[in-house]
Formats: C-alpha cells, structure tokens, sequence
C-alpha cells in the first residue's frame, strides 16, 4: 500500500491512554495560529533529535477530516493509477490473503480517512494538520509529520516510494523504518516536554503511538491483510527502532543511512545487521502459458507470508523466508498465479508447502500435490530444494511444461541433484 506517513489519531475510546498522555503534555485547545506557531518552535528541537539541518519555512495546511479524505483518495489514485490498485487486490486474492469480496480501494480509503491525525505528503512537500484534533494529538502529529519533513529532505522520499512500488515487502519496509523512526523522533520531542530525564516519558509515548495503530486496525472492521498494512509500521517499525537505538541515537535517526530491505529485516534485528538482502526472481508466467498477458508481479514477503499462515492458525511457518515473487497472468476471464517462495532449508520449504497443500485442498502426485478443477485448470504446490512453487489455476496442459521449465531463484535454492532432477525431466 502506499506510503502515506501518517501520524496516526490514537483512538479516543481509550481514555486511560488519552488521559496518561495528556499528563505528559498538557495544552488546551488549539487554534489555527496557535498551530503554526507550534510547527515554528517544534521544527528545530525535532532537527536536533535527527542531527539533522532543518529544512526552511516548510509548508503547513490545516484541513478538515472531509478534505484530509479528499486528499489521501488523490494519494491513493496517484501511487496506484488506473486499476493498479484492482490488480493487487486480484494477486492478493488469488493466493488466499484476502477475501474474494473484498473492495480494496473502498476500504484503504475509510481506513486511512478514518484514522490519520496528520500526514505528510512528500510529492507537493507539505505537512496536513486536522482541525479537530485534540492538543495532545497535535502536539505529536506535528512533531512526528516534521520527521517525515527531515527525512524527506535527507532521502527523497518520493522517489523512495516510487521505487518499492515494485513490492509490496518493499514498500512495508520502507513505511515501517520510516515510521518507527517518526514515532521515535516525536516521542524523544513530547517527553522532553514533561522533564523527562530518564526517557521514560518517550518510551511511553512511542509505545503508545504504535498500539494505537494496532487498536485502529483491530477496530477498523477491515481485511486483516489491510489491518496488517496500517499496524507493521508503527508495531514491527518501533521494535526496530529500540533494538538498534543507542543513548546518542535514541531515534534510531542512523537507519535512514540504510533502510531495511524487506520485513524480513524488520523483524529480525539480526538479519537488517547482517545486510541480508532478500533472493530475486522472475517466473515468467505469461510466457510459460502462451496466450495470457501479465496482469501484476510482486514480492509479498514475510510480513504479509507470515499474517497467511497466522489467519490460518498454522504458527510460524516463515521464519527462514529468503525471498519471494508473485505473477499474475490472464487470458480473457481467467486469471492464473505463480508464486515462488525461498527458504533458507529445505525443510521449511516443505513445512511450507504442506500448509498451502492443505489450503488448496490438494492430493499428492509424483511431481508435488495438485487439484483439478471443472474449468479444465489446477492448483497445486511444488517443492524444489529450499524453494516452493504454488500454481493457481493453470491450464491442466500447461501444467508439465510449468512446473518443469521453473527455475527463479537458481542455485541459491536448488542442490546439484535437484537440478539434474529437473533436466531428466526436461529430456523425457
């Protein structure tokens, strides 16, 4: 989804939360003068938490809640013109992680409408306040939308996004250094407000902003996989944040010299240390079924891998996730996937295949588990050394040639006898 840099509006039925922020920061009422001077007195104080130049007279709107939604739909047809957001959805769809009638579109809109107490936007570089914002909101939306004011100075945050559109892991991890940071760099901000010496002050806030994003997404009514989408950032993202923070970067400001490259990394400290970068692949669907065009390729990751196996009370299945591509083909009204998956052991690669075996319901075969449907097409699950394949509704013709001619990961995922496996297979 889109990488909107929202502050968050922590939800108000929580009042114990409500009441124990606004006892670190007490304020009355704002109005809109009073807002623009709190941008002028905050903008500095955040620069310093980031060791950062701050940047000249940013530009400040302050919007009602209609206008904030009129704003984020023109975000959103933006990052995905025309039906790119209807193609997702049929990817995301067609491997199980959300529903059939699931309106996406409709329901990213409520839910980012619904719940942003502030958001910057890095394509005209301004930073959008809500009027009916409680001062306690205020305070933080301001410091943390300066953050992404920083950030987008220091990184180029358009051209950022434009990048991991190419992935829906990318994009999650970049939200999710972003926005842990943000959170970091506004908390560090508020609770220097109330005499905080010990930091706790901050931790408390930090805390807090994340489990208001995860009480949004619970309380949303959404798809859970949108849910996900609106939660990591701030939950998975501030983690990230306090395991690489240090008394001198308490904000963590060093991860934006480099930025996590998937939700692998976020969510394994270790694995974002060791600069692990996740597998590249290509399947080439539409040219393995002649006839169909490409509707939408992808990287899902092990964030949103992880949330499939959790929906299904499968546990953990992806801890050894290395990498992964999804493809989208159709021909006329029907539409075929191919989702390879690489595991760092062959084990959790048939762990894996066992789970979406049962998920699609398949039976064993010599060349992995399938099922027939009465259309004349068929899902099923392939194991090759530490990588998975999952078809979904392949043409029963194309389903040798398919499953014989894949090969995306190479010899990071496919042993030696693996490989001569397949090319007996290819020869016969």
């Amino acid at each position: 989804m889109p990488t909107l840099l929202l502050s968050l509006l922590l939800l108000q039925s929580d009042e114990t939360l409500l009441k124990e922020l606004q006892a670190l920061t007490p304020l009355a009422q704002t109005d809109e003068r009073t807002l623009r001077a709190m941008v002028e007195q905050t903008l500095p104080r955040v620069a310093k938490v980031m060791h950062a130049r701050a940047p000249k007279n940013p530009t400040v709107k302050i919007v009602s809640r209609t206008a904030a939604a009129g704003k984020l739909k023109a975000v959103l047809a933006r990052e995905y013109p025309g039906d790119r957001l209807a193609r997702l959805g049929a990817a995301l769809k067609a491997v199980h992680l959300i529903e059939p009638q699931v309106d996406l579109q409709r329901e990213a809109l409520e839910l980012y409408a619904t719940n942003v107490g502030g958001f910057y936007d890095p394509h005209d570089r301004t930073l959008y306040l809500l009027a009916d914002q409680p001062a306690v909101m205020q305070r933080l939306a301001i410091a943390h939308e300066l953050a992404h004011a920083i950030q987008d100075e220091q990184l180029g945050l358009e051209r950022l996004t434009r990048e991991a559109m190419r992935s829906e892991d990318a994009q999650l991890a970049l939200s999710a250094a972003l926005e842990g940071n943000a959170q970091a760099v506004a908390a560090e901000v508020v609770g220097a407000d109330s005499g905080d010496e010990d930091g706790m002050a901050g931790a408390l806030i930090a805390e807090s902003t994340a489990l208001s994003a995860s009480l949004a997404a619970q309380a949303s009514g959404v798809n859970p996989w949108l849910a996900l989408q609106l939660s990591f950032p701030y939950e998975a993202g501030g983690e990230l944040v306090r395991a690489v923070a240090t008394k001198d970067d308490p904000a963590a400001c060093r991860l934006l010299s480099r930025l996590p490259a998937s939700t692998a990394q976020v969510l394994d400290p270790a694995i974002y240390r060791n600069n692990q970068a996740p597998l590249r692949g290509s399947i080439g669907l539409a040219s393995l079924l002649p006839g169909t065009e490409r509707v939408y390729e992808t990287t899902l990751g092990r964030a949103n891998i992880d949330l499939l196996a959790r929906s299904h009370d499968a546990g953990r299945l992806v801890e050894g996730w290395r990498g992964d591509v999804l493809e989208l083909a159709k021909k006329g009204a029907m539409q075929s996937a191919a989702w390879a998956i690489a595991f760092k052991e062959a084990r959790q690669a048939e762990a894996f295949a066992k789970f979406y075996s049962k998920l699609l319901g398949a039976k064993d075969r010599v060349d992995g588990a399938a099922v027939e449907d009465k259309e004349g097409s068929i899902s099923g699950v392939i194991v090759r050394g530490s990588a998975v394949l999952i078809l979904i509704r392949v043409p029963v013709e194309r389903w040798n040639p398919v499953v014989n001619g894949w090969d995306v990961f190479g010899a990071a995922t496919i042993s030696a006898s693996d490989e001569a496996r397949r090319l007996e297979a290819l020869r016969r």
